[in-house]
């Protein structure tokens, strides 16, 4: 009888880690491109922190305009994602395509962001590239590099559930009397 080879071993761990990698990042990548500007679930008021965050403002005021949010200097191109995100939510007649963003790229405005209780360590981490690219291509980057974040999580999840042993988990057969 032969024994199964050994699951573990840098080689092996490094394959399953930059296998699990591409897989995953392929396919949450592809989603994050695909994805109408502000159509995720939030994604305004993530979006707004995470250039805030990204811009020196790890948190702001409490917002007296609109209760529960803090206000945060962001780029206009972010503050309006959230008034034009509307015109395509919950009409499925409509396509996004409705989306006309006007914003001048370099003016800042307050945005209202509802992500105040959020630690604001995940937000400088996808929100750097806001400080390089300009609206949507800032904002499409942070998708990018969240995915990449997200995929790098979970192919060192695969690792480890890689390296358990071949036999983890299963009984061992009762002894016969």
């Amino acid at each position: 009888m032969t024994s199964a080879p050994p699951r573990t071993g840098v080689r092996g761990a490094w394959t399953t880690f930059w296998l699990a990698f591409g897989v995953l990042f392929l396919m949450m990548g592809s989603y994050s491109l695909a994805v109408p500007q502000g159509a995720s679930p939030d994604e305004p008021a993530h979006a707004m922190r995470a250039y805030a965050a990204a811009h020196g403002q790890l948190s702001g005021p409490e917002s007296k305009a609109v209760p529960g949010t803090l206000d945060l200097t962001v780029s206009e191109y972010f503050a309006q994602l959230e008034k034009h995100m509307p015109c395509f939510k919950r009409d499925i007649t409509q396509t996004p395509a409705c989306v006309t963003p006007t914003a001048d790229q370099d003016a800042t405005t307050t945005g209202h962001s509802s992500t105040g209780v959020s630690t604001p360590v995940f937000y400088l981490a996808v929100g750097w590239p806001t400080a390089v690219l300009d609206g949507a291509k800032g904002l499409y980057a942070m998708r990018l590099v969240s995915a990449a974040l997200c995929a790098a999580l979970l192919a060192l999840a695969f690792v480890a559930v890689r390296s358990l042993p071949a036999r983890a988990g299963r009984r061992s057969p009762s002894p016969r009397a």
